[in-house]
């Protein structure tokens, strides 16, 4: 078990305990809402053009500001299809469409 500092762990308790309208909590962190969907809207403008990986996915995400790119994905409802553990050849899908990249590719989701 690791040990908070403090001031650190009176911190987190408090942004586990309280609301904080226009922020969405991704675990232990804080995120705009209005940054998820600058997010939101990126990663879907990227997915119009083609199939995204993971590394990709991540880059855009980090470069809009974000943090914790998986967790960004999954509270945008997007799951991981993972081919192997490289995050070049992890596709990133709308959960709303899982049943059929597993269909097609004998992928497992990860969400």
């Amino acid at each position: 078990m690791i040990l908070l500092p403090p001031k650190e762990a009176a911190v987190k308790k408090i942004l586990i305990e309280r609301e904080f309208p226009g922020y969405k909590r991704l675990g232990d962190m804080l995120i705009k809402e209005t940054k998820l969907e600058e997010i939101r809207e990126k990663l879907e403008n990227r997915l119009i053009q083609g199939e995204l990986n993971l590394r990709e996915a991540t880059r855009i995400i980090e470069t809009a500001g974000g943090r914790r790119p998986t967790s960004v994905l999954n509270a945008l409802g997007y799951s991981i299809g993972w081919r192997g553990i490289d995050p070049q050849s992890a596709k990133i899908f709308r959960r709303n469409k899982r049943e059929k990249i597993l269909d097609e590719n004998g992928t497992h989701a990860h969400d």
